[in-house]
């Protein structure tokens, strides 16, 4: 899974237009972004790309880019 696959996921899940999120941007900002869109996003990536990734880590995300990082091949 590409990163700009994983983007247009998350954008999908917090239902912004495509183009809408950036690296940079908090998570915590983001409309609809809480705790079961986190878990979503995070088991579709995992199924997706076969990447485990623990849930401490995912907690300490605080922008799209850290988020994205998690997953980076």
């Amino acid at each position: 899974m590409t990163r700009e696959t994983m983007l247009a996921q998350l954008e999908a899940l917090v239902e912004v237009g495509p183009g809408t999120l950036h690296g940079p941007d908090e998570l915590s900002g983001l409309p609809g972004w809480d705790s079961l869109t986190q878990l979503t996003f995070v088991v579709q990536v995992e199924r997706a790309t076969g990447t485990r990734v623990p849930p401490s880590k995912v907690a300490e995300c605080r922008t799209v880019d850290d988020l994205l990082a998690l997953f980076a091949t």
